[in-house]
């Protein structure tokens, strides 16, 4: 899948030009990525309707509480090459990219102790430590309500670091868009049918005169000033509008588990890239993710 994912992400950039490509690699990747999926695919349509039973079918939770994404899927179609595009779409899109943001959480937290510390005290105040023997149950309501700051860490690390940081739009009608013509870009601008519209994530997360002088800089704090920042157009790193990423709160919900049941359990953290002091370096596919990699030290309490 890496191996396809990073043909996909070259294809692209070749835009009409990526018939220069060889296919002959790009296909043999695809084929194995479709033959794992339809071996999945196959057995739940061999197991027929009757599998279904003790299905809640108004909670979508089968009898041991668990919901099963092929099952569901199963009950709109039975169609083998839906159900595995549609089961490819969201291990796809939610398999790296939900990584890349851990990684990069703990990236930025192993340069900024600060936020570490601040986070951490946080996170025991309303969990607390981590229990071997029992661990405590954490609801999804806690996890997005309980900490803001676990999402300022979030939403800063998303805004340093996207980890989509170039999406792309067609127009399926001629429109005009607000702004983006004229000599400043001030002006309307006229976008005809087919046309392929380029979204630089990582360059409006860089605009000095959105995010202040300090645009370089991580720091969650941000997100707290003034009341707390209210995030437009201007911070998409999930999309926008009515077809914006359907896995965005799950994203979010995983990755703060993860840096509570860290935190938990963890009372420092260290840098151990060497050099310490190396510079942030991206390595891209579809998806953003350190170039150097995720290299740190935790330190258990």
């Amino acid at each position: 899948m890496d191996a396809g994912k990073a043909w996909v992400e070259t294809r692209g950039a070749l835009w009409k030009y990526r018939w220069l490509l060889p296919t002959k690699e790009f296909k043999a990747h695809c084929a194995a990525v479709h033959k794992y999926a339809e071996w999945f695919v196959q057995l739940r349509l061999q197991r027929g309707d009757k599998y279904l039973e003790g299905i809640q079918s108004e909670t979508g939770l089968t009898s041991t509480g668990r919901y099963i994404l092929l099952d569901e899927l199963a009950k709109v179609t039975q169609d083998p090459v839906e159900l595995r595009s549609q089961t490819l779409n969201i291990l796809t899109a939610g398999r790296d990219t939900t990584a890349s943001l851990i990684g990069w959480v703990f990236y930025f937290l192993s340069r900024h102790p600060d936020v570490f510390n601040k986070l951490r005290e946080q996170v025991l105040q309303q969990f607390g430590p981590y229990k071997p023997s029992r661990p405590s149950g954490i609801e999804f309501k806690e996890l997005r309500d309980s900490i803001p700051y676990i999402n300022s860490v979030i939403n800063e690390a998303l805004r340093v670091a996207p980890v989509i940081p170039l999406n792309e739009r067609v127009a399926i009608r001629d429109t005009v868009l607000p702004r983006g013509g004229g000599e400043d870009g001030s002006d309307p601008i006229f976008v005809p049918k087919g046309t392929q519209v380029l979204i630089p994530t990582y360059a409006m997360t860089r605009r000095v005169d959105i995010w202040g002088p300090d645009v370089d800089d991580f720091r969650p704090e941000r997100w707290e000033e003034n009341g707390g920042r209210k995030s437009g157009f201007e911070f998409i790193p999930f999309g926008g509008g009515i077809r914006h990423c359907l896995g965005q709160q799950f994203a979010r919900i995983k990755t703060a588990y993860v840096i509570v049941r860290l935190l938990q359990r963890y009372d420092k953290i260290e840098n151990a890239e060497k050099p310490a002091d190396a510079p942030m370096r991206f390595h891209h596919t579809i998806e953003n993710r350190s170039g150097s990699g995720v290299q740190v030290r935790l330190h258990e309490a």
